[in-house]
């Protein structure tokens, strides 16, 4: 859950991606010039088009090199927990 400019609550999954691209699309996007940042912004749509999904294989080379006996985050899942979740969750992440 998160929330839009307005303070209201979105709840939808793809409702939080849009609010969260937006988010950092005006925090990266600062306006310094005008040609500039048009030019920043078509190379940057050009890029985010050719981004592939990682692979499993990807992500289980990340996850083994996170550190073990590490502080949670601010979701308090342990680093721990992640490595041993078995191939499931590396499906799901």
């Amino acid at each position: 859950m998160c929330k839009n400019k307005k303070g209201e609550l979105l709840g939808g999954d793809e409702e939080i991606r849009k609010r969260w691209t937006e988010q950092f699309k005006e925090l990266l996007n600062t306006e310094s010039n005008g040609k500039e940042q048009t030019a920043q912004n078509t190379e940057a749509s050009a890029q985010e088009q050719c981004i592939e999904e990682p692979n499993t294989q990807e992500v289980w080379e990340v996850i083994k090199e996170l550190r073990n006996n590490k502080a949670p985050g601010g979701d308090n899942i342990c680093v721990e927990l992640v490595k041993y979740g078995g191939d499931k969750l590396i499906q799901l992440i």
